[in-house]
């Protein structure tokens, strides 16, 4: 590859770039630029004749034709400009200058670059410099939630704030004044009566060793809680998002692509429903028909002879997901029933986040279809099943996926709600617990410090997809 069709490349991408904006006068403009390099090359013909009048676009087609004369793209979008200058229903949007440069055609030259961004040269240190930047901006948002509720929570009396850090076991007989000087030992220590920005950082700092202090409600550490319980509450998770996201994408392509077909209307029908109904009412009419009824899903993680046989020390847990781990111990069994039993909840905390995925995807696809990239792909006589996934998913896919990422938040809420319904002794027991008797500080600020992880992760991993659909994004 030479200089001159490097630079043409490049500019191309430009090129590209403003023609799925809607820019046609801007991407005619850098496909002339570039075509001053390379002469011979069929795309740059095609990209020209795309964004030009019905007139100008055949010239422009029997230029590529005479490039390659079996090319059926050219002869393609030969049958597409003889069909524009026909009806002449496509008005010109090119200004006076553009109109003369079609009488010049041997001053144009270019190639067209591919609507695959990774055959055009995208290269990876883009991705790694938007995942550290969404990184960072995950952690300093996280900084800044814990901030408040720290500072919510040095509304309480220090001594009630000591309770994080009181030991798990006190020596028995011990008397009133030991443990009043045990306290203020506590106090002292985590400087507990200084100011707001000294008991933040020593709070964090414990936080970031794993001290979230002793629950006297769950009789453990709060971070041992955590991480026993966690595994559960992301299998539902993961499984939940594999599960809404790429229904909610393909359905909301397919009926926006065809908004007036019987399928698209039976997916938008099933949107609003999903939409409408809460996801507790769903989750009980759910154990109602497919449980009592049925039999066929029943609540709870795992079946209760499993149950018994996993807590023994002859079953290794590797990942902490039943699904996985019984094929990892030789028992498909116990993952075929733990399986089972996520049916019922997955598709019930997937419902109304399909419901809006879908629905917000129909409307972007509809939008996109009506603008006139779509139309200068058709003229570079690309196919519909092309055109759909080249051009109109990537770029109607993010908004659509921008909302579920906003919605994250919804989905963590929806998460605990679901396993307290269905029985899974995840995240949401801790918060439960804490609340049942006394409030328990520390197992409260626990379950708001991982609230607030999962749902900055969540956000995370929709712009990480959203990145991997449209790699144009990481460049922004």
């Amino acid at each position: 590859m030479n200089a001159d069709n490097k630079q043409a490349r490049l500019i191309l991408r430009k090129a590209y770039t403003a023609m799925q904006s809607g820019d046609r006068r801007e991407a005619h403009r850098l496909a002339e630029k570039a075509a001053s390099l390379d002469p011979n090359l069929e795309e740059a013909w095609l990209l020209l004749a795309s964004v030009s009048t019905p007139r100008a676009s055949i010239s422009y087609i029997n230029q590529a034709l005479t490039i390659n004369p079996g090319s059926p793209r050219a002869r393609k979008g030969l049958q597409w400009a003889q069909k524009r200058l026909l009806n002449d229903s496509h008005p010109s949007i090119a200004s006076p200058e553009i109109q003369k440069s079609k009488n010049s055609f041997e001053g144009l030259k270019a190639n067209l670059p591919t609507s695959n961004p990774n055959k055009i040269g995208i290269s990876r240190f883009p991705f790694a410099k938007f995942l550290v930047y969404r990184v960072s901006a995950a952690v300093i948002t996280f900084l800044i939630i814990t901030a408040i509720i720290f500072a919510l929570y040095l509304q309480l009396p220090a001594e009630t704030r000591a309770g994080i850090y009181w030991p798990s076991r006190l020596p028995p007989g011990i008397t009133i004044e030991r443990e009043e000087q045990i306290m203020e030992k506590i106090i002292q220590t985590h400087h507990m009566r200084d100011s707001f920005p000294v008991q933040y950082l020593d709070w964090i700092s414990n936080l970031a060793q794993g001290n979230m202090g002793w629950s006297p409600t769950l009789r453990e550490d709060v971070w041992s809680a955590i991480q026993r319980r966690s595994p559960i509450t992301l299998e539902l998770t993961i499984y939940s998002i594999l599960f809404f996201i790429p229904l909610g994408l393909a359905s909301g392509l397919t009926s926006g692509i065809n908004p007036r077909g019987k399928i698209a209307r039976m997916i938008h029908a099933a949107a609003l429903t999903g939409t409408s109904i809460p996801t507790f009412i769903m989750a009980l009419v759910g154990i109602v028909i497919f449980y009592v009824g049925l039999g066929w899903f029943p609540p709870g993680r795992i079946a209760l002879t499993y149950d018994i046989e996993i807590k023994q020390a002859t079953f290794f847990t590797y990942t902490g997901f039943l699904t996985i781990d019984g094929f990892l111990n030789h028992r498909p069994e116990i993952s075929l029933d733990a399986f089972r039993h996520l049916v019922l909840p997955v598709i019930t905390l997937s419902l109304i986040h399909w419901s809006t995925l879908s629905r917000i995807m129909r409307i972007m696809v509809m939008n996109e279809i009506s603008k006139d990239y779509v139309t200068a792909a058709g003229g570079r006589g690309l196919s519909q099943r092309l055109i759909k996934w080249r051009h109109i998913f990537p770029n109607a896919v993010t908004p659509a996926l921008t909302s579920s990422a906003l919605a994250a938040a919804s989905l963590v809420t929806g998460i605990f709600t679901i396993e307290i319904i269905f029985g899974f002794h995840g995240i949401s027991e801790i918060s439960l617990l804490s609340l049942r008797d006394i409030p328990d500080v520390p197992a409260v600020l626990g379950f708001a410090i991982y609230s607030v992880i999962m749902v900055q992760s969540i956000m995370i991993l929709v712009d990480i997809i959203k990145v991997f659909l449209n790699p144009f994004l990481q460049e922004g």
